[in-house]
């Protein structure tokens, strides 16, 4: 698998606690070639948070990215 092609979405619905958030999370390339794992976060709907961090090794930012997901869905995130 290409680590460029890596991406993860998962959300988290709990009505009584009024709780409806996402988390995803992908690897892309920048107009310099380098590999970034970006992540984006927030409530359903809202436009949310966006973090980018970039890793000269693409198993580098396989690794970190699968961890990310790994966790949230510890968390009781739900794949989509």
């Amino acid at each position: 698998m290409e680590p460029h092609a890596y991406s993860f979405y998962a959300e988290r619905c709990e009505p009584g606690r009024n709780i409806a958030r996402y988390y995803a999370v992908s690897i892309e390339r920048t107009m310099f070639g380098d590999l970034c794992v970006v992540r984006r976060w927030g409530r359903i709907g809202a436009r949310g948070r966006i973090i980018r961090q970039c890793f000269d090794q693409p198993s580098a930012a396989l690794a970190f990215s699968t961890s990310l997901a790994r966790k949230k869905m510890g968390r009781g995130y739900v794949p989509h």
